[in-house]
């Protein structure tokens, strides 16, 4: 009878070992520096913001932290078509103070776009999927 306990007992422990470490890694969020060392900068390559999105996966709660110069960049959420035509109704003002952050606060896509001169036609957009 007490080894029929003493299994019970450790059968329940490694079980709730097991919830608390499901539960612990599904809250937890990833901070995601944009641009990793180079930052949220006029890229060099068209497609350097895209290739970091693709290297990288974003679940709910992630943030994204978009470091640049102030003034010299912004940081301007839009829906896809602002994203593929580079526009937005925003005042290039709306997020420029070096320090963005963004939480990824629901499934789906999100797009973000610099509207400084030509940033986003040189590749300064990212869009990222959160599944």
């Amino acid at each position: 009878m007490a080894s029929s306990n003493c299994q019970l007992t450790a059968r329940l422990l490694v079980l709730g070992c097991a919830l608390t470490m499901m539960v612990g890694s599904a809250s937890a969020s990833t901070t995601h520096k944009v641009g990793d060392s180079y930052g949220w900068e006029t890229p060099l390559q068209v497609k350097f913001f895209e290739d970091w999105a693709k290297s990288k996966t974003f679940h709910v709660g992630d943030v994204l932290s978009f470091e640049y110069r102030p003034t010299a960049s912004n940081v301007v959420v839009v829906d896809k078509a602002g994203f593929d035509g580079c526009t937005s109704n925003a005042t290039p003002e709306a997020e420029n103070n070096g320090a963005t952050t963004y939480t990824l606060a629901k499934a789906g896509d999100y797009y973000f776009i610099n509207t400084h001169g030509k940033h986003c036609e040189y590749g300064q957009k990212l869009h990222v999927s959160v599944a």
